[in-house]
């Protein structure tokens, strides 16, 4: 699954704006990071707080629909349009800018997570 060009820019946007884009590598230092932290554990020196981002919102999405694992498409629009379409709640206040605002939630989630991961390295 792959974010949608719109959904991906903003949750670069928002780790630029926590002032950690710097952590983003290319591509193949991505693989190469995501081997190491499978091996070795995550640490300060291979956090990419990119995928790291993409994975906690898939990961908070596949909490209450596992399927999202097995969409081809962007997560965080199958998301919206999934509770669109299936929520019957007349209450609810669940609308398609509350699964936006998680991108910069979890950017700023990702700061933390790095400068925790720095600490535990110093």
């Amino acid at each position: 699954m792959q974010f949608c060009e719109e959904h991906w820019t903003r949750l670069k946007t928002a780790i630029a704006v926590e002032g950690i884009d710097h952590l983003v590598p290319s591509g193949k230092e991505a693989l190469a990071n995501i081997v190491h932290e499978l091996e070795h554990g995550a640490s300060a020196a291979t956090f990419d707080p990119l995928m790291a981002s993409h994975w906690a919102i898939v990961g908070r999405i596949a909490e209450h629909a596992p399927e999202v694992v097995l969409i081809d498409g962007c997560p965080l629009c199958w998301v919206a349009e999934m509770h669109e379409a299936s929520c019957r709640d007349a209450g609810c206040e669940v609308t398609r800018q509350t699964f936006e605002d998680w991108i910069p939630s979890v950017a700023a989630h990702m700061r933390g997570e790095w400068e925790r991961l720095a600490l535990e390295s110093a």
